[in-house]
């Protein structure tokens, strides 16, 4: 409804239009949200750093990353928390971005 209410059925959408669909944004972050495009990634530290949390037995202890290691992550997976996207995180539901707010480490 956003798209025809704003463009009528045969309208071309500028920047400005994209930008101000909101519910059109929010059907675009759930689709990557569920479909990533990009499923599993892999990065290597460019100098000793740390993660602030991740390790220890509750995994509240900080990772040490030291230059050059290897690391890999899947946001395939990491996108389907339910403690970052609530409860019905493998259903499409376009909504949870209406109050979503990203979770600090």
């Amino acid at each position: 409804m956003e798209i025809l209410e704003r463009l009528g059925p045969n309208g071309k959408p500028t920047y400005t239009d994209l930008k101000e669909m909101k519910y059109l944004q929010h059907v675009i972050n759930e689709t990557l949200r569920l479909y990533p495009a990009v499923p599993f990634n892999a990065r290597m530290s460019l100098k000793d750093t740390s993660l602030p949390r991740g390790a220890g037995p509750d995994g509240l202890d900080p990772v040490g990353m030291p230059k050059n290691t290897m690391f890999g992550y899947a946001p395939l997976t990491m996108q389907r928390r339910e403690d970052l996207f609530g409860l019905g995180v493998g259903r499409f539901d376009p909504d949870r971005w209406e109050k979503w707010s990203p979770k600090s480490w």
